[in-house]
């Protein structure tokens, strides 16, 4: 909604499914947000026909069913066979830049496990030479490659059984790479509920000023109508006008309310009678909807549970 402008910009998208059953055109409206009813502020008629024929780019169309008025409007049709192709296209970017990774990273595997098996038979030589250099030092210990060496069991630390120089074993180097979990989003046609604002602490000031077109019950089609107004425990009456369909009140009351109010007022028309007296239609007024306008002036608000009748109010 664009408050208080007879010239609004909205910058609306929206997206429609048709099919060969699509009998009906596509109807715009434009509309009042105000308390009680919305008024319609006019309203148009798109086909679905021309659309496909042609596509339609800031257009001015004017509305019916209005003394005044006009809408920009811009339109295309998209056919389900562009929109598979569009998302095949998706898909196919998509895969092919993971391909280009895969091999990059390939690539890079391979340069890394040649550089460590390379990295690993320079130590096993330099090992095995070390090995040998020491065993040709000490007196005891033969080097050659099928000769059982003994020594003193003085000196076992220096027991060598057998020499054996294997050949050096690659090294293999595993990588596991981990795949992201894909996120799915799924469609719901569940609307979810808007967060309530806090109400400012504060009093709302109603003036019911009067009543028109009320509904006529009893046998004898007479009533004597005031209106009652109701907040939690907060109650407020008017005084009763004897005979009329069309009461004028100007009853005025004042409700106090905070951020733990959680309650609307609620304002009813009843009928002065004896014993019971007998509802003529009711209306709910939201608080948060008057803090947020700051104002409501003259406002005719249509009554419900009822065959007819309005209030006038200013809040």
């Amino acid at each position: 909604t664009v408050k208080n402008n007879h010239n609004p910009e909205w910058n609306f998208k929206a997206a429609f499914d048709v099919d060969q059953h699509t009998t009906e055109d596509i109807t715009i409206t434009v509309f009042d947000d105000d308390f009680g009813k919305d008024d319609s502020l006019g309203s148009t008629v798109l086909t679905i026909k021309s659309v496909q024929e042609q596509q339609l780019l800031n257009q001015w169309i004017p509305l019916e069913k209005c003394k005044s008025g006009e809408v920009l409007l811009s339109a295309e049709f998209i056919s389900n066979t562009s929109i598979e192709q569009q998302k095949l296209l998706e898909v196919g970017i998509t895969v092919g830049k993971e391909e280009v990774n895969s091999t990059e990273f390939a690539t890079k595997e391979l340069i890394t496990k040649d550089l460590v098996n390379e990295e690993n038979q320079k130590t096993s030589e330099k090992g095995a030479k070390g090995l040998i250099n020491i065993l040709k030092t000490d007196n005891n210990i033969s080097t050659e490659p099928d000769k059982t060496v003994v020594c003193p069991e003085s000196e076992p630390s220096k027991y060598v059984e057998e020499i054996h120089l294997e050949p050096q074993q690659k090294t293999e180097i595993l990588t596991i790479k981990e795949k992201t979990p894909e996120l799915v989003f799924e469609k719901t046609t569940e609307s979810l509920p808007l967060p309530q604002k806090t109400l400012e602490a504060g009093q709302i000031v109603i003036t019911v000023h009067k009543a028109r077109d009320i509904e006529k019950k009893g046998m004898l089609g007479k009533a004597d109508p005031y209106v009652k107004m109701t907040l939690g425990n907060q109650k407020a009456k008017s005084a009763t006008v004897n005979n009329d369909y069309n009461p004028e009140w100007n009853f005025k009351a004042a409700f106090d309310v905070d951020q733990h109010t959680t309650e609307d007022i609620t304002i009813t028309v009843f009928d002065d009678d004896f014993g019971k007296d007998d509802s003529l239609g009711s209306t709910v007024l939201s608080i948060n909807t008057v803090q947020e306008h700051q104002q409501l002036l003259n406002q005719w608000i249509p009554l419900k549970q009822c065959k007819s009748g309005e209030v006038l109010l200013s809040a």
